[in-house]
């Protein structure tokens, strides 16, 4: 099984992109509540001998 996604942040400045994606430490932004998700289904999965590849790209893009 492989799967594809994509998480996509647009809007003007200030609009509160980067604290959606990342949160405080207090209150996890999707980026952290989703990385948990994945690594503890993987570890659920190694239990069962199964293997997985894992890559993830985080990119923040600024215009200028």
């Amino acid at each position: 099984m492989c799967c594809i996604a994509l998480l996509f942040a647009y809007g003007v400045t200030n609009s509160g992109k980067t604290y959606t994606m990342t949160g405080s430490s207090q209150d996890q932004g999707i980026l952290p509540r989703c990385l948990d998700v994945i690594f503890n289904s993987l570890e659920e999965q190694q239990a069962k001998k199964y293997v997985r590849d894992l890559n993830v790209t985080v990119v923040s893009a600024f215009a200028v």
